[in-house]
């Protein structure tokens, strides 16, 4: 097939040198999805590419797409924005690397991600600007975000067994805790989960279901729906260690079970404090 010149926007998820003057980078587009790219004398100080692929850095770019290959090679890039604010705090640096080694894991091959590129500038200017105390629990909710937008969403809407709505459970005994259940991506009311054994997965109080819940549509605090900054804490300064820990294993669980790709984050490994530390 005969290449084509497509001009688009990414996000550079991954960024490696290739050769003595060259770079090659996996780039986040709304047209093409997920696609890998080949920038030859990228490091030369003359290049046509300026600072476009530096690490989570939003470009514009001039591609030569052939479909079906691996690999294409760039004609021209620009940059359109710098998220400095991730290069100058640690622990953002690292979920703002974590999020990018996420979107690179999760996504199969070239299919358009209008909604998720999106997203995905989102996040990273959420990212770089929220309360740091927010910040472990915000990247959850941005991993939850990203699966529902992917068709993997947890089913939180009703009960997997009994069909209670979750929406409707007014009487105290359905306000009690309530049952994730990882393997089958859903809950169960306190009635139907008072029946599964004792480890069959972490117990939600109420208030943490509809929380989850929220998280995983991008819909609360008043932001627009499907928003990164939807899944911040109304009042993050003083995060719950305990809700922390309990999202960490939900998700991961989650992740692990629905999406065949992924296997854990190296980067969260070197994350500072109690949340969000998993690695595989």
């Amino acid at each position: 097939m005969i290449s084509a010149l497509v001009s688009c926007e990414g996000i550079v998820l991954r960024n490696l040198r290739h050769g003595e003057t060259s770079r090659i980078a996996t780039l986040l587009t709304p047209e093409l999805g997920k696609i890998g790219v080949m920038a030859k004398g990228a490091r030369d100080p003359k290049s046509p590419f300026g600072a476009s692929l530096e690490f989570l850095s939003h470009g514009s770019f001039v591609v030569y797409h052939h479909p079906g290959r691996d690999l294409h090679f760039l004609r021209s890039g620009a940059l359109e924005r710098e998220f400095r604010g991730l290069f100058r705090d640690s622990d953002r640096f690292i979920l703002g690397s974590a999020f990018a080694e996420f979107l690179e894991r999760v996504l199969q091959g070239e299919e358009p991600a209008c909604e998720l590129f999106d997203f995905a500038l989102q996040g990273l200017q959420v990212l770089e600007t929220a309360p740091r105390p927010a910040l472990p629990e915000l990247f959850r909710g941005m991993q939850l975000r990203v699966a529902s937008i992917l068709g993997y969403a947890p089913r939180l809407e009703q009960c997997l067994r009994c069909g209670c709505a979750v929406g409707e459970a007014e009487s105290a005994a359905a306000r009690g805790a309530w049952t994730f259940l990882p393997s089958d991506g859903g809950v169960l009311c306190p009635e139907c989960g008072a029946r599964e054994p004792v480890d069959a997965g972490p117990r939600l109080s109420f208030r943490a279901l509809r929380r989850l819940r929220a998280m995983a549509l991008g819909r609360s605090n008043g932001a627009t729906p499907g928003h990164a900054a939807a899944v911040v804490r109304e009042r993050p300064s003083a995060p719950d260690p305990a809700w922390i820990a309990l999202l960490d294993g939900l998700v991961e669980d989650f992740l692990r079970y629905h999406l065949d790709s992924y296997r854990g984050l190296r980067a969260l490994g070197a994350l500072s404090g109690g949340g969000s530390g998993a690695s595989g």
